[in-house]
């Protein structure tokens, strides 16, 4: 998944790639807060229709504990 997320990366035009990184501290209940709005924005966006006459945007999204800051 990452290696095919790369491969379209490098074929966008760099001034049309809109990046971000997040470091999060939440505690437990929070951190489930924030994945159930974020996946729930996700769907909400996934289940419109597509406009074929609209430009095709990619995301990809990890979330993983960070093992350098303990």
């Amino acid at each position: 998944m990452l290696d095919a997320f790369l491969e379209e990366l490098a074929l966008a035009p760099a001034a049309e790639v809109d990046s971000t990184r997040l470091g999060l501290r939440l505690p437990p209940a929070e951190m489930e807060e924030f994945q159930t709005r974020l996946h729930a924005l996700l769907e909400e966006f996934a289940a419109r229709p597509d406009d074929s006459t609209a430009p095709a945007w990619s995301l990809f999204m990890v979330m993983h504990p960070d093992p350098n800051r303990p």
